[in-house]
């Protein structure tokens, strides 16, 4: 139906079968950050969700985990899975997110997930490609997802290319 969406972050998603479902439109969504390197790389956070998988965001070098970074679709979806796609640049792992929490939630998290609904958790696997897809065992309706970065494969930093959903 037009409200069961599947979010994604660039690339292909498949859910339920791959012919029931579609990207969720990126367009005006907004994109918050627990922060965004801007000075040592161009690391908005915005980057996830501009289309362009060369781009990428990045945490501040000096902070530590946990990271998040946090999308606002502009209306609620029943979200039914979730792809991150890594740093395309396959010499440099700086940001890669290992081991991950999935919120939704129907209001703005930014940061706090008491009343947000835990959707998925667990560790991303490397050297298959840069996208993760992240498959939710039912479907979770919200308008906002935060993916919560709790430990990465090098260094104390997190990031991505891009982020989506489907529906």
């Amino acid at each position: 139906g037009d409200n069961d969406k599947v979010v994604s972050a660039g690339g292909n998603i498949t859910i339920k079968n791959a012919d029931e479902l579609t990207p969720v439109s990126r367009n005006g969504w907004v994109v918050t950050a627990s922060s965004q390197e801007t000075s040592g790389d161009p690391g908005q956070a915005t980057n996830a969700i501009d289309g362009n998988n060369g781009t990428f965001w990045h945490t501040v070098y000096a902070e530590t985990y946990p990271h998040w970074i946090e999308f606002d679709m502009t209306k609620t979806y029943n979200v039914y899975s979730f792809d991150y796609v890594s740093r395309f640049d396959n010499t440099n792992t700086n940001g890669n997110i290992l081991n991950y929490k999935l919120y939704i939630s129907n209001s703005a998290m930014n940061g706090n997930y008491e009343n947000a609904e835990l959707a998925a958790s667990g560790t991303f696997e490397y050297g298959k490609g840069v996208n993760h897809l992240i498959q939710l065992a039912s479907p979770v309706a919200g308008r906002y997802v935060a993916l919560v970065a709790e430990s990465g494969t090098r260094g104390n930093w997190a990031g991505n290319a891009a982020a989506n959903a489907a529906n």
